[in-house]
């Protein structure tokens, strides 16, 4: 049967599910500590893959000392605003929700036994739930915003009340179908924020979230072996004991086998490509502006030398990069631009000496990512004309910079999210999601490079977020949803397919590279995994 044997994690594994840390709840006695954090959607401004996220916001619960995980809990679909410990059962009260930016506010309250892992949500209808606190044994206290922005008429205005059923909202009664309210908030009373919280008779005052963060990574600090992981946005294996990576919180790491880092560099920006060069790597730097200062969003390319990384160019807005097997680069860039100045692609040499300038086709991240490196020539997406989103043709631009349409995208469909990597017999292998059909679906599709004919389909529950081939025979895929799998090449057999976690907690895989018969995988929340596919 053929798999991936998992062999070992090679960055730090202490606290590494923690992600993006953003507050702390001590239980009433001091013995237990819930950490929560968050992890940020799949974005930077030359990529975008927002869809099927399983892993948004977690609270990690720990004993006081943090040298023992007691569980973790996945399920928060919004921001946590709040944590109520019960006063003597192992359950845990969650309040979450946040505004959706346009109208509504939304969240679930949750109830967690962290001992048996059963999770019950409490409420019928979606409301952001500002603070809960267990008055005794059988009554949670519960404030709430309103339901959209102009209930009250006033934005200062609260409602709250005290649950005394804990049973799931479905088995009690309070959902229906969705879209009826919960009868249980159907009138209640608005009140200032500090009249409820006494009409309800919650003493405490509500989180303070700047310094919550702060508390939380106080805490993480005390231990005196945290470290803040981030999105591992691309890999790279460096020799046949070195792995490159690049994340949120550097410009470049380099970790050996044996789980050791012996380089690292980090600045103003971060790290979201690094590419093969015939001479040495390239590691691509993003710089976000900031639109109160009128700057703009900046890449900047290195070279990865003997004594570390050299500046090579500095673009003046944000790129996409891709290189051929001869070293040329296409930098592409992102986004939209005003009238006054026009987009600038670029095609440059191994010299970085630039051969060609201009305009390539419109570009975003849902549409035209695809990051197909180390062939003939060097390709890209594009719509026909160059600027929609639809209708999108693979073309291929050589060194002198003729472009030649190699391939219908769409065919009659709008596909988004597309991402590809090289297969045998002048093939590629695709990922992509249907976007505007009725059932919509993400794929998975072996097409045959000179007819643009598909030669097997795979159908996934997921938004596709790197693909990589070991040998020639196998095809590995990772998912928003934390899945990672295993296609035969030659007809798109499932071959293995498993819910990725670590020491018994789950991450997501964003990035693959491949050594021989091993997979080195960088996660969301900063991992790097070394994995090798058994036949």
């Amino acid at each position: 049967m053929t798999a991936l044997r998992f062999h070992r994690e090679l960055t730090p594994a202490r606290f590494a599910q923690i992600g993006h840390p953003t507050a702390a709840f001590h239980s009433q006695d001091d013995r237990i500590v819930a950490l929560c954090s968050e992890f940020p959607q799949l974005y930077w401004p030359g990529r975008a893959t927002y869809g099927g996220h399983r892993l948004q916001y977690r609270l990690s619960l720990y004993n006081r000392n943090l040298d023992r995980r007691m569980g973790a809990f996945d399920l928060a679909r919004y921001p946590i605003n709040d944590v109520a410990f019960h006063p003597s059962q192992p359950l845990l009260a969650i309040a979450t929700g946040s505004y959706d930016g346009g109208y509504s506010f939304e969240g679930d309250l949750w109830l967690w036994n962290w001992e048996s892992g059963e999770c019950l949500s409490l409420l019928g209808e979606s409301r952001e739930v500002v603070q809960c606190r267990f008055i005794d044994e059988n009554r949670l206290a519960v404030i709430l915003e309103r339901r959209y922005e102009d209930e009250f008429h006033r934005d200062d205005l609260y409602v709250g009340l005290i649950i005394d059923d804990f049973r799931d909202a479905s088995e009690a009664g309070y959902r229906s179908n969705g879209f009826d309210p919960d009868p249980r908030l159907a009138n209640l009373m608005p009140m200032w924020f500090k009249a409820l919280r006494k009409e309800l008779g919650l003493t405490e005052d509500p989180p303070n979230f700047s310094q919550q963060r702060q508390q939380c990574l106080e805490i993480l600090r005390e231990t005196g072996d945290y470290e803040e992981r981030a999105r591992v946005w691309d890999l790279l294996w460096l020799s046949d004991r070195q792995i490159g990576l690049v994340h949120d919180n550097c410009y470049l790491e380099i970790w050996n086998l044996e789980g050791k880092r012996e380089y690292v560099q980090s600045g103003v920006g971060f790290g979201v490509q690094i590419l093969d060069s015939p001479s040495k790597p390239l590691v691509h730097v993003l710089r976000r502006g900031n639109h109160l200062e009128g700057t703009e969003t900046r890449s900047t390319l290195y070279r990865l030398t003997a004594k570390g990384l050299q500046e090579l160019h500095e673009f003046d807005r944000a790129v996409v990069l891709s290189t051929d097997k001869a070293g040329n680069l296409l930098c592409r860039e992102t986004g939209c631009f005003s009238r006054k100045r026009k987009r600038m692609d670029r095609l440059m040499n191994p010299d970085l000496q630039e051969i060609l300038s201009g305009d390539l086709g419109h570009y975003d991240g849902h549409n035209h990512y695809i990051h197909l490196d180390a062939g003939d020539g060097l390709y890209f997406l594009r719509g026909t004309p160059g600027s929609p989103h639809h209708n999108k043709k693979l073309c291929r631009i050589d060194p002198n910079g003729f472009v030649d349409t190699v391939m219908d995208w769409d065919g009659d469909l709008h596909l988004t999210n597309s991402i590809a990597c090289w297969a045998p017999e002048n093939t590629l292998i695709r990922g992509f999601y249907t976007h505007g059909r009725e059932d919509p679906e993400n794929r998975i599709q072996r097409c045959d490079l000179k007819t643009g004919q598909a030669l097997w389909t795979y159908s996934v529950t997921a938004m596709v977020t790197s693909m990589a081939i070991v040998g020639s025979s196998v095809l590995v895929y990772t998912l928003t949803d934390g899945f990672l799998g295993l296609l035969s090449i030659a007809d798109g057999m499932p071959l293995d397919e498993e819910h990725l976690t670590v020491d018994g907690i789950s991450t997501v895989a964003m990035s693959l590279a491949v050594r021989g018969d091993r997979l080195a995988v960088g996660t969301i929340d900063g991992r790097l995994l070394l994995f090798s596919l058994s036949v």
